[in-house]
């Protein structure tokens, strides 16, 4: 056995969350830069000013969102704490690096400022097609670690409440479910295989019966040939 791979439920969650952070930050300097260009320039240590103009090491609105969402779920899953947090890093700076919001999506600023408008933080959410994105898959991994034991319903409705608050959109939704379930079975114990195969056994049909056009999105997603 590896001594260095974690083997506890706590310890996966808190590898996850630190992984998460390292991730981000290496990818903050190349955000945007096309494959190519990565593939002739791979990162391979933190680096900066790059793309954002920051310094190495910095994460970005996806890791400063998951960790508002981290500390918040640590008093109990609240829809509207959880907005407010989110408020406080775009309008206060929460959890930034060095005090500032340099970077954030069009859909998520638009849900955060116009929240105020919505006695339910759910509806601030786009809810058109042209609102989907990865912003509200990117801070889902607290969301994931603390109902990685619930059940499947509960864990569902967590997620969907989650995501409206930027990405009311079933795409947005269906794909952080379907994350949801790779998190839940990598911590409980899955290999990334087996997480991923049961993921996509239970998420096609669901997509499947959401519309043609969301099962054609979703195809590669759930196909064998993910990989490839």
């Amino acid at each position: 056995m590896n001594l260095n791979t974690p083997t506890t439920f706590a310890s996966k969650a808190s590898a996850a969350l630190l992984g998460h952070a390292v991730g981000d930050a290496l990818g903050v300097p190349v955000e945007f830069y096309s494959r190519d260009e990565l593939d002739r320039n791979p990162v391979t240590t933190m680096s900066g000013p790059g793309t954002h103009n920051q310094r190495p090491g910095t994460w970005s609105d996806d890791h400063a969102m998951t960790l508002c969402t981290a500390e918040t779920l640590i008093n109990g899953f609240d829809i509207h704490r959880l907005a407010d947090s989110f408020e406080a890093w775009l309008m206060d700076q929460h959890w930034t690096p060095h005090g500032e919001v340099f970077d954030i999506g069009i859909a998520t600023h638009e849900a955060i400022c116009n929240r105020q408008r919505f006695t339910d933080p759910r509806a601030a959410g786009g809810q058109d097609e042209h609102h989907n994105g990865n912003g509200s898959l990117m801070r889902m991994l607290p969301v994931a670690i603390a109902f990685a034991q619930s059940t499947v319903s509960e864990r569902d409705t967590a997620v969907d409440d989650a995501s409206r608050l930027t990405h009311g959109h079933i795409r947005s939704r269906l794909a952080c479910r379907f994350y949801a379930d790779i998190v839940a079975g990598l911590l409980n114990g899955d290999t990334l295989q087996d997480a991923l195969a049961q993921a996509q056994r239970r998420m096609t049909p669901i997509v499947a019966d959401t519309s043609p056009h969301e099962a054609q999105v979703f195809a590669r997603l759930l196909g064998d040939d993910l990989f490839e």
